[in-house]
């Protein structure tokens, strides 16, 4: 399980992995060389989550409710530290 628990506003439980689920999606189309893009934190039931204060923190980071957990072309995944690179089949 997480370990930084808890509920969602409709009472559902929710929470983060040990290490967060890092996200960081391109400013605009996809190119070789991106511009800086902000990384969140993707919670267990898909909720987009400023970054904590260190990766292992308890304390949650701020609910982003504007912004999408929605792969899209040039997305970046962090896995513990592993980097994944998201492409479509148009990219």
């Amino acid at each position: 399980m997480s370990r930084a628990q808890m509920r969602t506003s409709d009472g559902l439980m929710d929470g983060l992995t040990t290490n967060g689920v890092l996200v960081m999606h391109p400013a605009g189309e996809y190119v070789s060389v991106p511009a800086p893009c902000l990384g969140r934190e993707i919670s267990v039931c898909g909720n987009v989550f400023a970054l904590r204060e260190t990766r292992s923190a308890q304390q949650r980071g701020k609910l982003v409710e504007n912004e999408s957990n929605t792969l899209q072309d040039g997305s970046l995944i962090d896995l513990c530290g592993a980097t994944l690179l998201w492409r479509t089949p148009a990219g």
